[in-house]
């Protein structure tokens, strides 16, 4: 819980340093196009009421920057 709460901070003040109005989550940094992973998207979309990013800017990845603040404090 507490590396959940470290993360969260670290996203926020990126974000906010950013001026980023929203940050998403998302698992899978390449998603494949196959056929099941494809089927597993939509009917995760179907059964949730969620999307699902179609595309997104890589530069838009804030991972990295997030990563460097927490790993500057010792994690």
């Amino acid at each position: 819980m507490e590396l959940y709460k470290e993360v969260h901070q670290a996203v926020s003040k990126h974000a906010a340093a950013q001026n980023f109005h929203a940050v998403l989550a998302y698992t899978e940094l390449r998603p494949s196009l196959g056929v099941e992973n494809v089927l597993r998207v939509v009917q995760g979309m179907q059964q949730s009421g969620c999307t699902a990013p179609l595309y997104i800017d890589p530069a838009l990845d804030i991972s990295k920057a997030v990563t460097d603040s927490l790993n500057a404090k010792g994690h």
